[in-house]
């Protein structure tokens, strides 16, 4: 429509963004509830405590709602929505949006933006798949570690892992049905204008593990099940087959949500390490690595296996050449800088590299802080975006939603120390609104480069185009997240000059035959508002 007046259209917007829950919400207690460090009555330990207030995490929670008063927080700009593939599509053209139609009517309620991410994985992998009449696919079982702790399904300390049941990149029927569910949430996103206008990103994932990281099981340990076998010799999976399962996904992505920009989170060795003829790391004997000097989608050769990044930095590559400007790299474990560990002369905790050369390639990039066992206070919040803008060229981070409480409860300072990392003195309170408005000011800069438009900027410019061949015409208006009654305004396009009377003929007729009649036309309904 090109009177379509939402905007502006955010691009690779910067600034703080919270995760929204995977799984039950998070509730906030006060008063006897928060005695010592538990939320009693929910049988669930505090996740944060100040004074006699707490936020607790408990099995009844509202699934993946952000609590109101993140949705109203200032500090922030939007919310990381995370939603699971099986609980949003039930079925063969069966969807469920009620969640997230929940949490996309309070953020544009307090003018807020949204990302969306929808896993597979462990617990996101929908059982109905395998059973499907007309695209049936095979789902494999694995048994892998990731990054948590080692224990086993039975919590047994040193275990192989943890087991699931996923479907292959390789697989054209399990293409067919993710890509269906996301073409299916970019219509629902897309018939409402402030709905779209408010989505920052939206995540490429489907690979998944535990997480909505773009990463699959690739553990291959003594007396465990070897997962790069069961990819090789069962599943069809090789590097060009994943490779395409990407460049395909971005493709329908672009297509799909017009003029939104693609964050993928990197996991940098997240793939199995499997060639392109049965190879496999643990096989016997071990195949030959190929040459890290070779570019990253070149094709293995037979007996060939990949390096561990190279078919991550073969997505990056094709996404950043074929997507220029639309695709953004984000890795999700920054934290605060930790020193020289090993005596190598580096800090061993900086900012990923992948994402890090990203950045100084041009691009925009973004990171996602350690869980919150991790990142587990004002200060260490402090240090770990410090470490992000100090040693990266960042323009976004998401943190978790309780250390957004913390901020907002035990805050707002999040540390009086001075800077450590880098030159911050025109830093005066470091806060996150302070962190905010340098990602902010980092992002224009950059983003000008790439012939972006600023976000946040302080105007919004349309040009509206008449579709009436005489006389004034009237178009009615209201900001998306203050409609209320009555309150309504107006634009109204006045004829050119008589001068111009020729070519307002010529015009204005084109393509009105597209434009249905009066009575059939519901914005000829309109009362004329002031």
């Amino acid at each position: 429509d090109p009177n379509e007046f939402t905007g502006p259209m955010p691009r690779s917007p910067s600034g703080i963004f919270t995760l929204g829950p995977d799984g039950p919400g998070l509730q906030e207690k006060a008063g006897p509830a928060c005695e010592q460090s538990a939320c009693q009555g929910l049988a669930a330990p505090a996740v944060s405590k100040t004074g006699t207030r707490c936020l607790c995490g408990a099995p009844d929670g509202v699934p993946y709602a952000s609590m109101s008063s993140t949705w109203s927080d200032p500090s922030i700009t939007g919310v990381f929505i995370r939603l699971r593939w099986n609980e949003v599509h039930t079925g063969p053209n069966r969807f469920e949006w009620e969640a997230l139609d929940r949490e996309i009517t309070q953020a544009v309620a307090q003018g807020k933006l949204y990302s969306i991410g929808v896993k597979a994985g462990r617990l996101g992998t929908p059982d109905w798949i395998e059973t499907d009449a007309k695209a049936p696919v095979r789902r494999h079982r694995f048994v892998d570690h990731g990054s948590d702790d080692g224990d086993d399904d039975a919590g047994n300390g040193g275990g192989c892992g943890k087991e699931m049941f996923l479907g292959s990149p390789a697989d054209d029927n399990y293409r067919t049905h993710y890509f269906a569910m996301l073409t299916a949430l970019a219509a629902h996103l897309r018939n409402k204008s402030a709905w779209y206008r408010s989505l920052a990103y939206v995540k490429p994932s489907g690979i998944n593990l535990f997480s909505h990281e773009n990463r699959a099981p690739k553990d291959c340990a003594p007396g465990c099940t070897c997962n790069p076998e069961v990819w090789a010799t069962r599943t069809g999976y090789t590097p060009s087959e994943l490779a395409e399962f990407y460049r395909a996904q971005l493709d329908l992505l672009a297509r799909e949500f017009p003029g939104k920009d693609m964050a993928y989170a990197l996991i940098h060795a997240g793939f199995p390490l499997v060639g392109e003829h049965g190879e496999f790391e643990g096989q016997s004997p071990a195949p030959a690595q190929i040459d890290k000097t070779k570019q990253a989608c070149t094709v293995l050769s037979k007996g060939q296996l990949p390096w561990a990044t190279q078919q991550t930095e073969c997505i990056l590559e094709e996404g950043a050449r074929d997507h220029a400007g639309s695709f953004v790299v984000q890795h999700n474990g920054l934290g605060p800088a930790c020193g020289d560990r090993d005596g190598n002369g580096k800090d061993e905790c900086l900012p990923q590299n992948l994402a890090v050369q990203a950045g100084k390639d041009g691009g925009i990039i973004g990171f996602q802080t350690n869980n919150a066992s991790r990142v587990a206070n004002n200060k260490e919040l402090d240090d770990a975006l410090e470490n992000g803008w100090c040693n990266s060229e960042a323009t976004f981070i998401e943190i978790y939603e309780q250390r957004l409480w913390d901020a907002r409860n035990n805050g707002p300072t999040l540390d009086a120390t001075s800077p450590q990392l880098c030159a911050l003195t025109d830093m005066k309170t470091r806060t996150l609104d302070s962190w905010s408005a340098k990602l902010l000011a980092r992002r224009n800069t950059r983003g000008r480069a790439l012939a972006l438009p600023d976000f946040q900027a302080g105007e919004h410019r349309h040009t509206f185009k008449r579709t009436v061949a005489s006389g004034s015409q009237t178009f009615h208006y209201a900001h998306a997240s203050k409609c209320a009654g009555d309150r309504f305004a107006t634009i109204t396009v006045a004829p050119p000059l008589a001068a111009d009377a020729a070519t307002l003929r010529k015009t204005a007729t084109a393509g009105l035959e597209d434009i249905p009649p009066a009575d059939k036309n519901p914005t000829s309904q309109l009362p004329t508002l002031t």
